[in-house]
């Protein structure tokens, strides 16, 4: 019975083998740049400033409408399911399957 044998593979020629890294090393000067404000950060901060009251504004008028028109509606639904003893979301169903149904 003989033996396998496995022979290693030769070892690829090292290229550095004397290589000194100390040799290529150098201090870099660190230099304190002192950051100056972007133009548009600055106009930016400006414009959030003086648009900020106008936001608001705009939030308070539309924030009772938004209440009013969902007040509204869940009352229409309230009222046609009073009326037809059919609530609202079983309508919609309907109106969908019927309307895909056509064509």
């Amino acid at each position: 019975m003989s033996k396998n044998s496995i022979k290693p593979e030769p070892t690829e020629p090292r290229l550095f083998v004397n290589f000194d890294s100390s040799m290529f090393t150098t201090k870099t000067p660190v230099v304190t740049a002192v950051e100056q404000p972007e133009m548009g950060d600055e106009i930016g901060k400006f414009l959030q400033a003086e648009l900020q009251p106008t936001l608001q504004d705009i939030e308070r008028q539309l924030t009772p409408r938004q209440t009013d028109s969902e007040k509204t509606q869940t009352l229409m639904a309230k009222v046609l399911e009073a009326m037809t003893g059919v609530q609202a979301n079983e309508i919609d169903f309907w109106a969908t399957n019927s309307l895909g149904s056509v064509g």
